[in-house]
């Protein structure tokens, strides 16, 4: 934050508020930002097959992990629509059977629910 704080003191926020832009002001162009990860990497030292992509993943499964929803997870790496999020990132929400489980006792007054088993075809 730091670093950022920094950074706009000495470059404010461009038109659109750009936070990093060309020397006219203009957004990135893909091998500008991968000029720029390829020093960082140099000088942080992740292998060479960190990828701003994986970059990128690891922000999403932060945000994940903290809780945000899908919403927000959808909208801070700019995917399209939560479809998008869901089918790359379903497997890192947690499961929701300890929560069904709980809603379902709660809303029955706390009773403990068993399932009674017949065998198929009879009533009873």
């Amino acid at each position: 934050m730091d670093a950022l704080a920094a950074h706009l003191a000495g470059f404010p926020a461009g038109r659109d508020g750009l936070v990093f832009t060309s020397q006219r002001g203009e957004p990135w162009r893909r091998n500008a930002f991968t000029t720029l990860i390829a020093q960082w990497r140099a000088a942080a030292g992740p292998p060479e097959s960190v990828t701003f992509h994986d970059l990128r993943h690891h922000f999403a499964s932060v945000l994940i992990a903290a809780g945000c929803s899908l919403k927000a997870v959808q909208s801070a790496p700019g995917h399209a629509n939560a479809s998008e999020t869901l089918d790359t990132y379903s497997h890192l929400w947690p499961a929701d059977e300890d929560r069904i489980r709980e809603a379902v006792q709660s809303l029955h007054g706390r009773s403990r629910v068993t399932a009674v088993s017949r065998p198929v075809g009879t009533t009873s």
